[in-house]
């Protein structure tokens, strides 16, 4: 009957249906399994170039510090060997000047670098002429320092007394 062959059309045209779905389905999983793949390489060579530019990173630190203190060193040496002339003038500006505070600490700080140096060159003829502006200029430093620190305790400026101590 009429019915009976529109249920077999509907029947063969259902199963063709389902098996077109199948097969997307199919061919769905397969590019799902093909970009998860590929996902998962562009991962792990996102993680090795972040791992290989952490390196670098810590790599370039590293010789940025060696930098500095050759910088320090060399800076250290030209200031020695300044002291070692015996010519104020030709010192470090920041050991003629205390006018601030931040300079005043730095040649505090530089000039003990200095002279733990100096001390390290016993029995060197060659620096004393350095060793005696080195510990000359300490002496400076160290009253200026003081009358400094005395200043500002009169003046009731606890914070730049207390920096000076």
């Amino acid at each position: 009957t009429k019915v009976d062959d529109d249920i077999r059309v509907l029947i063969e045209e259902t199963k063709e249906a389902e098996k077109h779905h199948k097969k997307e389905l199919k061919d769905l999983n397969s590019k799902f399994h093909t970009i998860r793949s590929k996902f998962q390489s562009l991962d792990q060579r996102i993680s090795k170039v972040s791992h290989t530019a952490v390196r670098t990173g810590q790599q370039l630190e590293a010789v940025d510090k060696n930098r500095r203190k050759t910088e320090a060193g060399k800076k250290m040496i030209r200031q020695f060997l300044e002291f070692n002339t015996g010519d104020s003038h030709k010192f470090d500006p920041i050991f003629r000047d205390f006018s601030d505070l931040n300079r005043l600490k730095t040649a505090a700080a530089t000039i003990q670098q200095l002279q733990k140096y100096s001390n390290q060159l016993r029995g060197d003829d060659k620096a004393k002429i350095a060793k005696k502006a080195i510990q000359d200029t300490a002496d400076k430093i160290e009253a200026h320092m003081l009358s400094r620190f005395q200043t500002e305790l009169l003046q009731s400026h606890l914070k730049k007394a207390k920096v000076l101590a």
